[in-house]
């Protein structure tokens, strides 16, 4: 008579004893199991799956020797700080990890933050959406990143510099990504706006572009730089505001070139 517990697979049984029927825990819908184990029945001829794991349950299953190791279990993303998730993503479905803690981990490139996710496979997070200085696409906190300035606005356009007077157009330049006036190249120190490169009387360089002073249409034909207003270099020569702590750097006058940056 068929029973369960004569260790053979009878008629309603999913297994019996030892005689799983060669299923394993991947037949049964599970992405693994624990290392070296085999599927289990129990008492009443139904698979035992405690030794069976999956990825996509929204439980992030650790387990180093399994081949489910997970360090995350989730679907959607969630910024650095946990307070805007999607889907089933939170602290904890990923595993307390963060953009900016992953680039503190792993010397990563994602300092800036940025919504972290899950991949399909539970073994490793999905930051393509982390924030990176250096990939071209202003985000986050960046002010700019390469070329890209923000508001459709190109940094190398000469119309990018909109500063007061003495500044009178010209393109920005970007910090990061080799340029000399940035060391790191990296965020915080890389993607933040330089205004170098702004077309500038009183930055010692005769810049191309037009003005208007008082009316009268003009153009640079000398520059000897600028003295610094204020703040604690007051009285100093200058050539940009980086000079002047405090203060501002503002064309000079002398025998030579004028306030508007015109020959005497």
């Amino acid at each position: 008579m068929p029973f369960c517990g004569n260790g053979k697979i009878d008629p309603g049984e999913m297994c019996d004893g030892a005689d799983t029927g060669n299923s394993q825990c991947t037949n049964l819908g599970f992405d693994g199991q624990k290392v070296d184990s085999k599927l289990k029945c129990t008492s009443v001829c139904t698979f035992d799956t405690s030794d069976c794991c999956a990825c996509g349950n929204d439980r992030v299953e650790p387990r180093p020797g399994w081949e489910c190791n997970e360090k995350c279990d989730c679907t959607g993303m969630c910024d650095e700080t946990f307070s805007s998730c999607t889907g089933t993503c939170n602290r904890t479905l990923l595993g307390g990890e963060t953009c900016q803690t992953l680039a503190s981990s792993s010397g990563g490139p994602f300092l800036e933050g940025g919504p972290l996710g899950c991949k399909a496979d539970c073994h490793d997070y999905d930051t393509t959406a982390c924030y990176i200085c250096g990939d071209g696409i202003k985000e986050g906190p960046e002010e700019c990143d390469a070329n890209d300035c923000g508001g459709g606005l190109r940094c190398d356009d000469d119309r990018a510099c909109t500063g007061p007077w003495p500044e009178h157009g010209g393109p920005l330049s970007c910090l990061g990504g080799g340029d000399p006036w940035d060391a790191a190249h990296q965020y915080p120190n890389g993607c933040a706006i330089s205004r170098r490169s702004c077309w500038t009387c009183g930055n010692g360089v005769v810049d191309p572009g037009n003005y208007v002073i008082d009316g009268v249409t003009l153009h640079e034909e000398c520059d000897d730089g600028g003295t610094c207003i204020g703040g604690s270099a007051n009285g100093t020569h200058c050539i940009d505001a980086s000079q002047c702590p405090g203060g501002r750097c503002l064309p000079q006058d002398d025998n030579n070139c004028s306030l508007t940056c015109q020959v005497r």
